[in-house]
Parts: C-alpha cells; sequence; structure tokens
C-alpha cells in the first residue's frame, strides 16, 4: 500500500515558485480562432507578477480561446504554470498519471487528496474514478507540484461545498499569478482583484475595488 501523509479536513496550500520577471505574458492585437477568424479584437491585456485575474463572459465569447493563447506564450516564456482545465478528458488517465508518480510525491498527492474528502486506498483500486474523485486527483496533484502561475477553468466543477471552500481559501492565501474562470462569485471576490471581461469581440479589463488588495 502507498505511504499517503494524510491529514483529513486540514488546511489546502498551493506551491509557489517565483517567475523573476514583472510581466509573465501579454496578449496584444486580435485574437483568432484557429482557422484564422477573428474572435477578439484588439486586444492589450498583460498578467503580472502575482496579479489575480478573473476572465468573465458568456459562453462562447471567447474566454477558452483567449486561456489557450495565454497558455501558449506562457509555455513559450519557459513560466511554471499549474493548469486545471474545465473538464478531463479522461478521469482514468489521472488516476494512472498518479499511480506512475514518485513515491514520495504520490504520497503528497494522496494525502491531499484525503484531505478533500477521498479515501485514497479505495481510489487507487478503482479502474474508474468518479468525476468528482477525478477532479479532486487533478487538483491534488496541482496543489502538490511548484507554479509560479495558476491557470484554473471552472475548478469547482464536481466539487463539493467543503473542497470548494478550502480550494478558496487556498488561492486567497496564494502569492503568485492567477488566472480564473468561474461563475462562483464568492470564489472569484475572494481570490481575484482584476476582471479581464469578454464580451462583444472585445476584453475589458476592470480593477475590482474593495476585493483583498484593492484600495
Amino acid at each position: 500500500m502507498f505511504d499517503v501523509q494524510r491529514e483529513l479536513g486540514g488546511a489546502l496550500g498551493f506551491r509557489h515558485v517565483d517567475s523573476g520577471r514583472r510581466v509573465l505574458v501579454e496578449v496584444q492585437g486580435d485574437v483568432r480562432h484557429a482557422g484564422g477568424e477573428v474572435l477578439l479584437q484588439d486586444v492589450d491585456v498583460a498578467l503580472q507578477r502575482g496579479q489575480r485575474v478573473r476572465v468573465a463572459g458568456a459562453n462562447g465569447a471567447g474566454k477558452s480561446t483567449l486561456l489557450a493563447v495565454l497558455l501558449a506564450r506562457l509555455s513559450d516564456a519557459a513560466e511554471q504554470v499549474g493548469i486545471l482545465p474545465q473538464e478531463l478528458s479522461d478521469p482514468s488517465r489521472v488516476l494512472e498519471d498518479v499511480r506512475r508518480l514518485d513515491p514520495e510525491v504520490r504520497g503528497r498527492v494522496l494525502g491531499t487528496l484525503a484531505t478533500l474528502g477521498v479515501d485514497p486506498d479505495r481510489v487507487l483500486v478503482t479502474d474508474a474514478p468518479s468525476p468528482g474523485e477525478a477532479r479532486k486527483l487533478a487538483l491534488a496533484g496541482l496543489l502538490s507540484a511548484t507554479a509560479s502561475v495558476l491557470v484554473l477553468d471552472e475548478p469547482t466543477n464536481h466539487l463539493d461545498l467543503p473542497s470548494i471552500e478550502r480550494l478558496e481559501a487556498a488561492l486567497a492565501a496564494w502569492d503568485g499569478a492567477l488566472v480564473l474562470v468561474t461563475h462562483d462569485e464568492a470564489l472569484a471576490a475572494a481570490a481575484t482583484t482584476t476582471t479581464w471581461e469578454v464580451a462583444d469581440g472585445r476584453v475589458d479589463v476592470r480593477l475590482d475595488e474593495g476585493r483583498p488588495g484593492v484600495p
């Protein structure tokens, strides 16, 4: 049986590594679909070290395309990025990836999974985790890695209320840059200070007064 560092009901915390750069990524000009059609016009956004951004907008407005551009440019800049997609394409693959981890890292991931309310011993013997278990496995892996930037697309999907509350506290305490897509207003209020509003083919930048870190 795997060595699991358990702390049931404990706090969560992301592992930050400083980028060393003030501006981590910029997107300027038109953003296009893969086919070449312009989706967002005259975009002018920059993610700075430690900045906490919510990407908001209706479904289909272009949030996912903007995230894809940001991730590609962060990769080109060799930033350490922690990514949680909106949906996991293969939940079973998440479990297999955890099984193949170095024992020390695997124990840390499974311990975080226990903190999120899932019995690691039970999950490890299943062929396919449930959507909620897979989501928590992916989140536990993210919490066990180091990053200078977190890019989270609807991270509360399939999570129960206690897990959402722990995630909210962890993001509020996060020292790195954050790009967050969420319909959870409480999470956005706790974790972000700037909004990039995607609507009508444009991206408007708004500083959200009254949120943590905003005068």
